[in-house]
């Protein structure tokens, strides 16, 4: 059984090095199944930058659905994100809420809404640039709209 074991790794080993060129012994890794006691599943670990493509994988996809929600928020106009910033907004404090009762909640939900409220006043004050909006007018105009949002509530 040592024999097999010894076979498939030499046997691994050559197929590693021929279809990468950079495998060694010292990157294989033996995972014993739990199920058999033998050691003939052989297969190489992931090393290096092989181990950095698998984990940064995620993240390209979290890039596109940004790149997306990006353009989501672009193709709305000034008062829709006002409107969905103030409900947001809510939803935050409807969080903070639950939290202080000891409500089933996510907490993931937190890092979520922030990130889109960030996402929607950047775009805003994105658009108050081109016009030439400077802050002082900006912060004059926010609050006014505020306080009609809160009336509302």
């Amino acid at each position: 059984m040592a024999a097999a074991a010894m076979a498939s790794s030499s046997s691994l080993l050559a197929a590693g090095v021929a279809s990468s060129g950079s495998l060694n012994a010292a990157s294989l890794s033996c995972s014993r199944s739990m199920f058999s006691g033998d050691a003939s599943c052989l297969r190489p670990a992931l090393v290096g930058s092989a181990m950095r493509r698998q984990e940064n994988a995620t993240g390209i996809f979290a890039m596109a659905n940004h790149a997306q929600e990006m353009t989501d928020i672009r193709a709305m106009s000034t008062d829709d994100i006002n409107a969905a910033v103030v409900g947001i907004k809510r939803e935050l404090f409807d969080l903070r809420m639950m939290q202080a009762t000891r409500q089933e909640m996510k907490t993931s939900d937190y890092k979520r809404l922030k990130k889109r409220v960030a996402k929607m006043l950047t775009v805003k004050r994105e658009r108050e640039l081109e016009q030439g909006i400077n802050k002082r007018q900006s912060r004059k105009v926010d609050k006014a709209f505020q306080r009609t949002c809160w009336e509302l509530y």
